[in-house]
């Protein structure tokens, strides 16, 4: 379990989080939250709502990620994580019992395409099948799912496609990956061109075609 906290002048405020999500901005050399579930008691974990709500500048809240010992663990990573906000987020909560809350946090990107960029996350580890489908509903470039392997190694090799990191704390979600998607839809169609011009992706009728002669 990890746990994530932050200081703002006179407030300290600790939650439980099971699970982290965070994109490395190259520029601004900082972790930046991407996602995260939080359980803790109600008060803590509104608190933790309203600074995202409160800090939406560069200069955002600092938030520190450790790791959350159990009773009697002695021995264990003390070393903590700087995780930066960044940009606007949705937040919604869920009473678990009489003394806890549970929490989401998500930034923007993860639920929209915003000046291109989203957020792509794959609870299953099936992420060329997310990639599929968020190119498909927030571009108009015509693409193949057979395409979409090449397509998914293209990005990776171009940087329009950075991997995220997961931090999770309970090992409930041992499949799940995440990766940022930065592409305008000039510069996907271009990538498709190019692949249909070298051979790498095939239109549909030359796929039929080779079906019929085998």
């Amino acid at each position: 379990m990890k746990t994530l906290q932050f200081s703002y002048k006179d407030v300290y405020i600790k939650v439980h989080a099971p699970l982290l999500v965070t994109y490395y901005h190259a520029e601004k050399k900082q972790e930046q939250l991407v996602y995260a579930s939080i359980l803790d008691i109600d008060s803590r974990v509104q608190a933790i709502f309203a600074q995202l709500q409160f800090q939406r500048s560069d200069k955002n809240t600092t938030f520190w990620a450790s790791h959350a010992p159990a009773i009697g663990e002695k021995v264990y990573d003390k070393s903590k994580i700087a995780i930066r906000s960044g940009g606007n987020y949705k937040h919604l909560s869920q009473r678990e019992d009489d003394t806890f809350v549970s929490g989401i946090i998500a930034h923007e990107h993860v639920l929209n395409r915003v000046d291109n960029s989203l957020f792509l996350l794959a609870w299953d580890g099936f992420i060329q099948e997310k990639l599929c489908w968020a190119l498909d509903q927030y571009y108009d470039t015509p693409i193949l799912a057979a395409w979409i392997p090449y397509i998914f190694d293209l990005l990776l090799k171009n940087k329009h496609l950075e991997p995220l990191n997961v931090y999770d704390g309970t090992g409930d979600f041992p499949e799940m990956v995440g990766y940022h998607l930065n592409i305008t839809g000039e510069e996907l169609d271009a990538l498709v061109s190019e692949g249909i011009q070298s051979g790498e992706i095939q239109l549909k009728e030359e796929l039929q075609e080779q079906g019929e002669q085998a």
